[in-house]
């Protein structure tokens, strides 16, 4: 889930035109790993992409994305193989919070936002 209140404050300084500018440049930038995040597998070390991920979605908001990659980064930390399912989790997951960020970025607030 996107945080609106974040999201609201990058519009008020940047407007809506580059706040979409900006969730576009996330999802073109994180394409490649979260496209071998689907295939359950990483394109560099698991705890670089996680760690990339991570970042990436904090800075828009996506805190729920963020939290999920970094959930997953404290279980690699421990040496722990990483789950094939969870990356494809992560991906999904992804997917869905772009796609929110834009239709709160829109004006098309969903029933969550507040």
């Amino acid at each position: 889930m996107a945080d609106w209140d974040q999201l609201k404050d990058l519009q008020e300084m940047l407007g809506t035109e580059d706040c979409l500018v900006l969730v576009d440049m996330f999802e073109a930038e994180a394409k490649p790993v979260l496209g071998q995040f689907h295939k359950g597998d990483t394109l560099n070390s698991p705890d670089q992409d996680l760690h990339f991920i991570k970042g990436s979605a904090l800075n828009l908001g996506l805190n729920k994305l963020a939290d999920a990659c970094a959930e997953l980064e404290n279980t690699v930390a421990t040496g722990a193989k990483v789950n094939a399912d969870s990356l494809k989790s992560i991906a999904a997951q992804a997917i869905r919070s772009v796609q929110e960020a834009r239709e709160l970025l829109a004006g098309q607030p969903l029933a969550q936002a507040g």
